[in-house]
């Protein structure tokens, strides 16, 4: 008889080695853990009848132990120290004259490089061994490599709200594997603290799912910690939900101004290690199978979470009008969604210091409650106050912003978790404006009549427009009063003297000027006069005008404007054509 070894269909190919201690070649062919190698085995047999063999057997030895015994002089294999000894189903086999071909089925459980060492066939009392090592073939052999793992792990959410405390979920799912043993570490970056979770093998479901809940958790915050996992059958889960807070990504300045903090970005790493077994370990080793137990396969995770580079909303505008001869107050508000994941508005607030207060349903965004916010959205709330004329700013009110309005958003996200929003309004140069009128009420009061010499014209026909302004009322200041004079550029174009120089002894004036109707049809918008005090170079120099006169008191302007003009479509133009020419004089 003489037999010969080979594997046909390697699950992940073969390489070629040269064995220096046998003078011989192995073809190793790979495999991981769990897979089922076929290794055909072709007798041929020289007798002239066919025989029954009582069985065949393969013996398996580890590479090392393989090595070990032909290094040794005269050693012979012995099947005390062979890995794995595999054996027909059937026990009796006829070989036939000729070539006659079995396979042997093997699913490994181990990790490591085996050789086919050896065939033994027993006929009755005889026993026919052939060693690999003696036949003139290279050498046959097997490298079984670790399962891939069929584990998941599931960090959420997928963001971190800067500034803010939110609950985190790691999900362990064990998958077709079966877990020994593992660890869960955490690490913070800079800016990050988390509040270790207690152990999970003290709390495990009825549905194979181990949670975790933060109720009873008493420690204290921490950069970094470790959760040890315990041994999981397949399909189990494990949830780790603890809490993490991060630091502001934005901080104010001294004049209250938002400056935003450039810093990394905050990171939440979780690394999760484990020690598992092939799903089919159980069965097929000892005591249910023929498989040699062995030492678990290890494998390694990572997930990881960051924070925003910025809130979850900011401040893109914010501006106020004045409505209701200034007893009304129109703020607009738009903020910026800076979220990748869509969120809901629940609730908001707005709060005013002095002289403003929200008036009664002063709150006009009743559609935007429950309203879906994602990622680049402009969002435009608006404001109807009413101001208070005399009041003054508390300078406890919502500090360190005394004289900031402050809106207060709540967000929502799919969980339900919900998310503050503080966000300190810019209205510094309004509430200045006001603080100026008030403090100058009575005073600085100019009253104007603007005249019109037609109350109708043709479109680009001039217009004689003439400003009689009377100072009713001024403050004592030593600085030249300019005068500026505007208009819709969607009505008008105006010419002349339209911003100068007031003499300050006097307390009437007549300005004239010019206005081309750019439009046909009804015009109601003229143009409008501005008055303020400048700030001279002696006021400079003294200290009180360093800030370019923005301490000096502004002058309201009382206009009465015609009641309309008629601006009129001409049907036809008429235009004399001459060359010109430059005469240049030259004196004696």
């Amino acid at each position: 008889l003489k037999t010969e070894l080979s594997i046909p269909d390697p699950p992940m190919g073969k390489s070629y080695h040269p064995l220096p201690y046998l003078r011989k070649k192995l073809v190793k062919y790979n495999c991981l853990v769990g897979d089922t190698i076929n290794i055909a085995v072709q007798i041929t047999s020289h007798l002239p009848r066919t025989i029954t063999v009582d069985q065949i057997r393969l013996f398996l030895f580890a590479f090392d132990d393989y090595e070990t015994v032909y290094r040794r002089s005269g050693a012979t294999l012995e099947e005390s120290q062979a890995y794995r000894i595999l054996s027909l189903p059937e026990p009796n086999f006829e070989i036939q004259p000729g070539k006659n071909e079995t396979s042997f089925h093997w699913i490994p459980m181990t990790v490591g490089q085996f050789v086919l060492a050896s065939v033994q066939i027993q006929w009755k009392h005889t026993i026919f061994s052939y060693d690999s090592a003696v036949v003139r073939r290279a050498i046959q052999g097997v490298e079984v490599l670790p399962s891939e793992p069929t584990q998941t792990v599931e960090l959420n959410p997928l963001f971190l709200i800067p500034g803010d405390e939110q609950e985190i979920r790691l999900v362990f799912n064990s998958g077709k594997d079966i877990i020994t043993e593992g660890a869960v570490d955490f690490h913070c970056s800079d800016g990050l603290e988390i509040m270790p979770p207690p152990d999970p093998s003290s709390n495990t479901d009825a549905d194979d799912t181990t949670s975790i809940s933060d109720k009873d958790q008493h420690f204290d915050w921490a950069k970094e910690c470790t959760v040890t996992l315990p041994p999981c059958q397949p399909g189990q889960k494990i949830n780790l939900i603890t809490k993490i807070k991060s630091k502001k990504v934005e901080k104010a300045s001294s004049d209250g101004k938002i400056v935003k903090f450039v810093g990394k970005v905050q990171t939440l790493h979780a690394r999760v290690t484990t020690s598992y077994h092939h799903a089919l370990y159980t069965q097929l080793t000892h005591p249910n199978g023929s498989e040699p137990e062995s030492d678990p396969m290890t494998t390694e995770f990572e997930a990881m979470v960051t924070t925003l580079d910025r809130p979850a909303l900011t401040v893109d505008d914010t501006q106020a009008f004045e409505i209701s001869d200034k007893t009304q107050v129109l703020v607009s508000v738009s903020l910026h969604c800076n979220t990748p994941l869509p969120f809901f508005l629940k609730e908001w607030n707005i709060t005013f210091p002095a002289p403003l207060s929200l008036a009664p349903d002063g709150d006009k965004n009743d559609l935007l409650f429950v309203h879906p916010v994602t990622e680049g959205e402009i969002l435009h709330f608006a404001f109807l106050c009413k101001r208070d004329v005399g009041a003054t700013a508390d300078p406890t009110f919502e500090q360190p912003f005394p004289r900031r309005p402050v809106l207060n958003v709540v967000l929502t996200d799919e969980f339900g978790k919900m998310f503050h929003q503080v966000l300190p309004l810019d209205l510094d140069t309004f509430y200045d404006k006001m603080t100026k009128e008030d403090q100058y009420k009575g005073t600085n009061i100019a009253r104007t009549v603007l005249s019109c010499s037609s109350e109708e014209g043709s479109v680009g026909a001039p217009v004689n427009f003439a400003f009689d302004i009377t100072l009713a009322s001024t403050a004592n200041v030593e600085s030249p009063l300019l005068y500026n004079i505007s208009c819709h550029q969607t009505d008008w174009i105006l010419g002349g003297r339209v911003r100068g120089i007031l003499p300050s002894e006097k307390k009437q004036f007549h300005l004239e000027f010019v206005g081309i109707p750019t439009q046909s049809g009804v015009i109601k918008k003229f143009p409008f006069i501005e008055l303020r005090y400048s700030a001279n170079k002696n006021r400079k120099q003294s200290g009180g005008g360093g800030n370019g006169g923005a301490d000096l008191p502004p002058i309201r302007v009382h206009c009465r404007f015609p009641e309309q003009y008629r601006s009129l479509t001409y049907t036809n133009h008429m235009a004399l054509a001459c060359p010109s020419a430059l005469e240049i004089g030259v004196g004696n």
